[in-house]
């Protein structure tokens, strides 16, 4: 007899997933009257994740490498070097079953903290590491009685990536938000 995954039962799951983001913050020129941002521009991931869910609840860690360029941006210019920046990173996170069940489609809500170790690409900057926490709307699509594709919408705030002793004069660090979409594949076992 053939059967899918118990709802009941606890489930493994490894998913792999890439996204890309939008940033805001990170670095700003408060008193130029444009008010350029120094950014992580356009963070592209990498996501490993391994996850285990009971009674609708999932706790999963993740390891993650993200790319993204360094801009200058102001509300009539931007300087762009691309792929200076780097990080590579770990993520913890609980989620809830918001809607649906393990076998058909189905929402999650949930929220975490990740560790990023960022490197620079440019002049003798030091690696460091940048906490974060981050809020997660996922979708699961069922393809097979294993296999589903994922839809992630993430948000991320933390400390900026940059130190006040590195930035141009005038500039000063801000938090760093990151708005991002992921499409993966998930695999029950």
């Amino acid at each position: 007899m053939l059967a899918g995954p118990s709802a009941l039962a606890a489930q493994w799951q490894v998913a792999l997933r890439h996204g890309t983001a939008t940033s805001h913050g990170d670095a700003q020129a408060d008193l130029d009257p444009a008010h350029p941002e120094l950014q992580a521009n356009r963070p592209r991931t990498w996501t490993l994740a391994l996850a285990r869910e009971y009674s609708g609840w999932r706790l999963s860690a993740d390891l993650h490498r993200t790319t993204a360029d360094l801009a200058e941006i102001s509300a009539s210019s931007s300087v762009t070097t691309n792929s200076v920046l780097a990080a590579w990173g770990v993520g913890l996170e609980a989620a809830r079953r918001i809607a649906g069940r393990i076998g058909v489609p189905s929402l999650l809500l949930g929220g975490g903290v990740t560790v990023d170790r960022w490197t620079f690409d440019v002049a003798e900057n030091a690696p460091r590491t940048r906490i974060a926490v981050r809020g997660a709307l996922e979708a699961e699509l069922p393809i097979s009685r294993t296999w589903s594709a994922v839809i992630r919408g993430e948000l991320l705030n933390g400390s900026s990536v940059f130190t006040p002793e590195e930035l141009p004069e005038g500039f000063s660090t801000r938090r760093a938000t990151r708005l991002g979409i992921a499409l993966g594949i998930a695999r029950l076992w």
